[in-house]
C-alpha cells in the first residue's frame, strides 16, 4: 500500500528538521522524502502492507516530531514507476514515433551572450 503523506511543520528551525529527519531514518516505512514549497513543508511516500501498518507508521511519526497538520492520500493504482534518471537527452517519444528533444533555438536564454 502506497500513501503520499504531506506535513505542515509547526516550525522551521534546525532543531525541529534534525529531529524529523532522525526520525525518517528510523522509520523504514518512508521510502522517500521530500522538503516542499506550496501548500505543505514535506511530502513522504510511505509504503506499508495494510492499513494497520499504516496506523503504526503513523502514531510512530506523531509521537517522533510534533507535527501542525498531516494529510495523507493512499495510491488505488500504480500506473508508472521509473527509477532510472533521463540524462541522454531524450524527454519525450511521441506515440508511434520517434524520440524527440527539444530545439535549442526555440528557446531564449535569459542571459546575455557574452
Amino acid at each position: 500500500m502506497t500513501t503520499f503523506v504531506s506535513l505542515e511543520t509547526p516550525e522551521h528551525s534546525p532543531e525541529w528538521r534534525r529531529s524529523f529527519l532522525n526520525a525518517a531514518d528510523q522509520i523504514r516505512a518512508i521510502r522517500d522524502s521530500y522538503h516542499m514549497a506550496g501548500a505543505c513543508d514535506y511530502l513522504l511516500r510511505v509504503v506499508v502492507p495494510d492499513m494497520a501498518a499504516f496506523d503504526r507508521f503513523y502514531e510512530d511519526l506523531t509521537v517522533a516530531v510534533p507535527l501542525r497538520k498531516v494529510e495523507s492520500v493512499f495510491a488505488l493504482e500504480s500506473l508508472r514507476q521509473r527509477t532510472a534518471l533521463p540524462l541522454d537527452g531524450q524527454h519525450w517519444t511521441p506515440r508511434g514515433g520517434a524520440s524527440q528533444a527539444p530545439n535549442p533555438s526555440q528557446h531564449a536564454s535569459p542571459c546575455p551572450a557574452t
